[in-house]
């Protein structure tokens, strides 16, 4: 994050990225359990705990 800020926000650029991974932590189980208990199986909860970092893994690769 901070390689890619601009000169003087860096502080600003990593606080954005801090505050973006704890939303993960805070809705990502809710996020889970809602999925688990909407499908009534876990697979589906799981298949989206995986793609959903493939696609932002993927596309960190491409910007760079």
């Amino acid at each position: 994050v901070a390689s890619h800020a601009k000169p003087g926000k860096v502080g600003e650029a990593t606080a954005g990225s801090t505050f973006l991974t704890f939303l993960g932590y805070v809705f990502g189980p809710i996020l889970f359990s809602l999925a688990v208990q909407t499908s009534g199986v876990y697979a589906p909860a799981f298949v989206a705990a995986g793609v959903l970092p493939l696609i932002a893994g993927l596309t960190l690769i491409r910007v760079k």
